[in-house]
């Protein structure tokens, strides 16, 4: 649960998945995360929805 919380974390802050402070991310994780969900929490909170997490949300959107 935790390196989920900081794998979405640092893709709302917009780090770049090159720049990430670990060598392999969660195996399917940005598969089952809801990042529609999380686009919309930024935009609720006035912040601008990261270009990562714009196309994780896209993506997720198409796929179902």
């Amino acid at each position: 649960m935790r390196d989920a919380a900081y794998s979405s974390a640092l893709i709302i802050a917009g780090v770049s998945k090159v720049e990430y402070p670990m060598e392999r991310t969660l195996p399917g994780f940005e598969e089952r995360a809801d990042w529609p969900l999380l686009a919309r929490l930024v935009r609720a909170f006035g912040a601008a929805v990261p270009e990562r997490l714009d196309e994780l949300a896209q993506r997720h959107t198409r796929s179902r």
